[in-house]
């Protein structure tokens, strides 16, 4: 399952990482997205240390818990990308505001 903003929500062959706190694995728990966006901004940082070119392209996933209720801040962050969703989150039932981004196979 990937979630991708609406924008890029087609398949690319942009190399893309996910981050998930070890401790919300498997907890249900969120970073808050200044949390995650500073692990994000962290990852993209030492990346373009090496090659900017690289860490520009790269897409970093959030993958802790994202949901309806918490999307559209998460992804706002600069540094979020996407994120990796549990399928029972992509369900319709889970209405998804239109400013967040979209599920996808």
């Amino acid at each position: 399952m990937r979630f991708s903003r609406s924008k890029a929500s087609r398949p690319s062959n942009r190399p893309w990482v996910a981050y998930e706190p070890v401790w919300a694995i498997g907890t249900g728990k969120t970073a808050s997205p200044d949390q995650a966006q500073a692990v994000h901004a962290f990852i993209r940082n030492k990346l373009a240390a090496q090659d900017a070119t690289i860490a520009d392209k790269l897409r970093i996933l959030y993958g802790g818990s994202v949901k309806a209720s918490n999307a559209v801040e998460l992804f706002g962050m600069a540094d979020i990308d996407g994120g990796l969703i549990a399928v029972p989150h992509c369900r319709p039932k889970n209405s998804w505001p239109s400013a967040a981004p979209v599920c996808e196979r």
